[in-house]
């Protein structure tokens, strides 16, 4: 039975109170306090906040100081003491006489024994375990995912677990929660000249996989107790591997990695073993769909998924099936709370975008922000300022009472072909700023939040909040700040039409009905990085629908940075057929109803798709002819047209993949993930090793014509195999960290799925200046080495046939060996020009801006990179008289066999 008559948690302080006064049987003393709480209440907190009272039609009730105050706490003072009375006369029963210090009396057989807590030990609990007291609190970027925190007490020498506390994790139940518990040692005394630590490992429960560990050691491990206070931030995603790791963990048995902010080094185990190297086994106990971390005293340590509990994970937590239990509505998930602890609700509901409240009942509030002047940026701040946020909710505290108030601020991209920004906001909130293009506008004050509403708003000139610096003199502008504002009265009193203005550091103000400057504090310099939660990727700034406690983030992204959270790049040879038409496509609109450019590149496609098939195919037949073969040259071709083949193949697959990925029309996540792995990694290494082929070309006719007579066919023949599989070898092996990193993100916001590469945290920086190098290196070499052999070529040849006919000219010479040589100098300059263009994109023009950037220019440096493996045939069959006249004949055989062939068809 509860001590108040409406339950114990009807008031919180009764709930205080019981708990240091277990001895009481029936209602007494607390009850009667409610009335000096109320009173005391409304006495807390003189300082002034801001508030919107004046904008109000009723104005604000005033509280007034009144005498009864001192009689109800002379009264609860009284009732206290009469209280304490009966506690002492209480205490006559024989269990409450027992002197458990701290512990639980309770009878064993004929003898009065104690429960002791973990921190104490014996017969009457006089005793204190050592220990370590843990305060542990949690920031999670997905506020939406259950997770599960272990920490163990281990010594630092052997990792043996000493203890072990097990902590279901929630963000937006557990939102700033301190978790307080504590780690007792395995031995007492604990052996003073070992060293402990303490480490943590977090879990994600809905997929049960390993999210990342942190390590902190015991300093001052001789103190019986020492308190360890703990801030942590999980990471986005999952902790990989090590690469250069000095630890030889068992291999098949365990993996190297590191742990968060201190970098050190230790052994992850595979279940089933433990131990520093992960070379001691053991049985692993735990359910089938459960997760073994190791060991303690014999048993196996679990992570078990959200609908299991228990040791063992054995114990199915069905809660959420129960008839009481909350129906979670529009496509809300029921998450069950951690069966050892006893509330009132067992169950929450994890809502999804665009709904809140205990069951997901009720809808976000919508605002739609229409704007209604020249779009000049492409994005813009939207400021969510609630007045009350922080007004106790206790029922007899005065409604007119306001607390500080409380900013969120978020980030909205314009649509490409829109000029209406919708929101959607599931807090409380009484103003709306609009910041836009470095200028403040007020669009939006309610005196009373309504929830789930929705909201038509136009942002307009002049709604614009000016500087005060354009309202004040110049003398008054450049006073200190607390001088400052004593004068910001008067902007209000001189402007009648004026409705806000703002400094340029600390406020913001509201002109209220009589012309007075009503001001509250505002940052205008604020950092947005989400409490450091590393949301967003390549330093993008975040921002939460929340300070304290988020449910969803939103990232602004840098120069040359796309996407929901920056992780596009848009620089230079990075730049991608997913950067340059993705945002260009409209989720929810017929291909024929989609922009312009993306129709003319899908045209553009096909009509490259058929020409560099064609194109490919002649230059195969003519390159297959074994009179031809003599040289590695025409193998260089020959493996070249094979590739154009599948260059283009590929480059066709790559754009309607993207297409009907964007469009929805693909929904087979496996699927697009195998497309994402596949295709833009070999459309990459194939255009470079088309490039390296081309310039193998140009180097073998540079050192044909230096040796002459004395040039080896066969040699250069067995010599052109090996470089093609060498080129091929480190052209693939330089970029294979690109499919092995890459992923699938989904973009809620744009309602999209992109392919990206993501790196490690650890590496993500030298593997990004690597890829990005290497990059340079495929496209600068081959092009390089295409301008040298050309200049290189005609230079070699003039010299050689002046040298040995001195009375020609050495121009002369060099007009007379051009016209002859002409198919081996156009090749590397058509090479060029085709490279040129690319290469001034990727140097003169930084990178792409914004998504709604023009594309044209980036689709024509895009397209460009493809045309060599279109003009195989034009560049160097059709110059080569050799090569024309081999065709010709090769088409002429076929032409006789194809007529011989219908002749004898129509005989039969």
């Amino acid at each position: 039975e509860s001590v108040c008559g409406q339950g114990i948690n009807a008031y919180p302080q009764c709930e205080v109170f019981w708990g240091s006064i277990r001895q009481i049987k029936k209602e007494n003393i607390i009850c009667t306090l409610d009335n000096f709480y109320r009173l005391s209440l409304t006495k807390l907190g003189k300082s002034q906040h801001f508030s919107l009272a004046n904008y109000s039609i009723v104005p604000p009730l005033f509280v007034p100081s009144s005498s009864p105050f001192l009689s109800k706490r002379a009264l609860s003072t009284n009732v206290l003491e009469r209280n304490q009375l009966i506690l002492v006369s209480e205490r006559q029963i024989s269990l409450t006489e027992f002197p458990c210090r701290g512990g639980i009396p309770i009878y064993f057989q004929d003898y009065i024994r104690c429960l002791c807590p973990p921190i104490l030990y014996g017969s009457f609990c006089e005793y204190q375990n050592q220990r370590v007291s843990v305060t542990l609190q949690i920031g999670a970027p997905e506020w939406r995912t259950p997770f599960v925190f272990i920490v163990y007490l281990m010594d630092y020498t052997f990792e043996i677990i000493n203890s072990y506390h097990y902590i279901r994790y929630l963000s937006i139940r557990d939102c700033r929660k301190k978790f307080n518990f504590h780690l007792l040692y395995s031995f007492r005394p604990k052996p003073l000249h070992q060293s402990y630590s303490v480490r943590i490992d977090v879990f994600d429960m809905l997929k049960v996989k390993y999210r990342a560990s942190w390590s902190f050691p015991i300093i001052f491990s001789f103190l019986p107790v020492n308190r360890l206070p703990i801030q942590l931030t999980v990471p986005f995603i999952s902790a990989s591997s090590e690469v250069t790791c000095p630890l030889k963990c068992n291999k098949g048995h365990g993996r190297c990695a590191s742990f968060l902010y201190s970098g050190k080094y230790f052994c992850q185990c595979e279940a089933g073993w433990s131990g520093p190297l992960c070379t001691i086994p053991y049985q692993c106990n735990c359910s089938p769909d459960s997760l073994c971390v190791g060991t303690w005293k014999n048993q196996s340590i679990c992570v078990c998924p959200t609908h299991k509990y228990g040791k063992r994970c054995y114990l199915t937590n069905d809660l959420c099936q129960e008839k009481n239990a909350k129906k979670c509505r529009n496509k809300g998930t029921c998450i069950p709370r951690d069966p050892r602890i006893l509330v009132d609700d067992r169950t929450i509901c994890s809502c999804s975008e665009r709904f809140f409240g205990d069951e997901c009942q009720l809808n976000d509030t919508r605002v739609d922000i229409l704007i209604a002047m020249p779009v000049i940026e492409d994005s813009l701040l939207i400021h969510f300022i609630t007045v009350n946020s922080h007004m106790p909710t206790i029922q007899y505290l005065s409604s007119n009472k306001w607390g500080p108030h409380e900013r969120s601020t978020t980030f909205k991209r314009i649509p490409f072909d829109s000029d209406i920004v919708t929101v959607y906001w599931s807090n409380p909130f009484h103003l709306i700023f609009v910041e836009y293009d470095n200028q403040i506008y007020l669009v939006f004050i309610q005196l009373n939040y309504n929830s789930s509403a929705y909201l038509s708003i136009k942002l307009q000139p002049h709604q614009r909040c000016p500087s005060v610096d354009e309202l004040l003199n110049r003398n008054i502008v450049n006073y200190p700040r607390l001088h400052r504002v004593k004068y910001y009265h008067i902007p209000c009193q001189e402007r009648p039409d004026l409705e806000c203005f703002h400094d340029s550091d600390q406020f913001i103000c509201l002109c209220t009905h009589d012309r007075r400057a009503n001001c509250f504090t505002f940052d205008h310099h604020m950092q947005y990085n989400c409490q450091q939660l590393s949301y967003c990727e390549n330093n993008g700034q975040c921002f939460q629908n929340n300070a304290k406690c988020p449910t969803a983030a939103i990232c602004a992204c840098p120069k040359c940075y796309l996407g929901s959270r920056c992780q596009l790049s848009t620089r230079g040879f990075g730049l991608t057929l997913d950067v340059i038409l993705g945002y260009q496509i409209r989720p929810k609109l017929a291909f024929s109803r989609q922009p312009l450019p993306l129709i003319i590149s899908g045209v553009i496609t096909i009509i490259m798709l058929v020409f560099g098939l064609f194109n490919a195919f002649v230059s195969i037949i003519t390159f297959q002819q074994k009179r031809l073969r003599t040289v590695g040259c025409v193998i260089y071709l020959f493996t070249a047209a094979i590739i154009s083949i599948l260059t283009m193949t590929m480059f066709t697959l790559k754009y309607f993949f993207l297409v009907f990925t964007q469009l929805t029309m693909l929904r087979n996540r496996t699927f697009i993930l195998g497309q994402c792995l596949i295709l833009d990694f070999f459309l990459k290494i194939l255009l470079q090793i088309g490039d390296w082929l081309y310039a193998c070309v140009a180097i073998e006719r540079l050192i044909t014509q230096q040796k002459d007579v004395h040039f080896n066919n066969k040699l250069s023949q067995k010599w052109a195999k090996y470089i093609i599989l060498f080129v091929c070898i480190i052209v693939a092996g330089t970029s294979i960290q690109e499919p092995l990193n890459r992923v699938l993100i989904d973009d809620e916001d744009e309602e999209r799925i992109w392919c990206i590469v993501r790196y490690s945290n650890s590496y993500s920086t030298l593997l990004n200046k690597y890829t990005s190098i290497s990059t340079v290196i495929h496209f600068i070499c081959p092009f390089g080495i295409n301008l040298i052999s050309a200049f290189g070529l005609i230079l070699l040849i003039a010299k050689n046939r002046s040298e040995s006919e001195e009375n020609v000219s050495f121009h002369k010479h060099l007009n007379i060996q051009f016209r002859k040589l002409k198919s081996f100098i156009i090749s590397p300059m058509v090479l060029i020009l085709v490279a040129l263009p690319r290469i001034l994109l990727a140097f003169l023009v930084e990178c792409m801006k914004s998504a709604r950037e023009s594309v044209i220019i980036y689709l024509v440096g895009y397209f460009i990179s493809f045309l060599p493996p279109i003009l195989l045939f034009i560049v160097f069959v059709l110059p080569s008289t050799l090569y024309f006249k081999e065709f010709q004949r090769v088409m002429k055989s076929d032409w006789k066999m194809f007529r011989c062939w219908k002749f004898n068809k129509r005989i039969n």
